[in-house]
């Protein structure tokens, strides 16, 4: 009895949903708090692009990456968002917080990521780290350690449409430069 009731239930919410039973999500979801306490969610973000990178205060090829993000968003915020999400110590937010006044960081900052987060996106175990995300909200590729302006460039272009010749990897290494 319990087994059919299950079964009922199961249908009903793929009805109500539009889904199927055994259906995979081909977005992530994905929630932090950002530098205010608010909860944020990458669903939030659908329509748009968005670049999701993992980085830390103490990892020195994560601030060299910054300027080239927050100029990513400048050009391109009507149609890109840019989402650092902060690997520090939870304690560390006022830190944090300091880092993205100092360098004029203008993209949200999500804070607590984890080794777990990397993993989830199939980044590996180092920052920096970066996710991207087409406008429908599924992850099209990935890059390892620290982004090189030029193919940074190359990407955004093809997520956009505005790519020519062959498309970017889905998984760039720059840990094995």
């Amino acid at each position: 009895m319990k087994s059919r009731t299950l079964i009922r239930m199961v249908l009903l919410v793929a009805l109500l949903t539009g889904s199927t039973p055994g259906e995979t999500e081909t977005a992530f979801t994905y929630a932090r708090v950002d530098l205010a306490g608010d909860r944020q969610d990458l669903q939030q973000y659908r329509g748009k692009v968005v670049v999701l990178n993992f980085w830390a205060t103490w990892c020195v090829p994560c601030v060299q990456e910054m300027p080239m993000l927050a100029e990513l968003q400048r050009k391109h915020s009507d149609r890109i968002v840019v989402i650092g999400v902060s690997l520090d110590d939870p304690e560390a937010t006022l830190k944090v917080r300091e880092f993205v006044t100092r360098r004029r960081i203008g993209f949200p900052i999500w804070l607590n990521g984890s080794p777990e987060d990397l993993e989830k996106f199939g980044l590996g175990v180092a920052v920096p780290a970066t996710a991207f995300f087409d406008a429908q909200g599924r992850q099209v590729g990935r890059v390892l350690g620290q982004l090189n302006h030029k193919r940074l460039k190359r990407r955004v272009s093809w997520m956009l449409g505005e790519g020519t010749g062959a498309p970017p990897p889905e998984l760039e290494n720059n840990l094995e430069d």
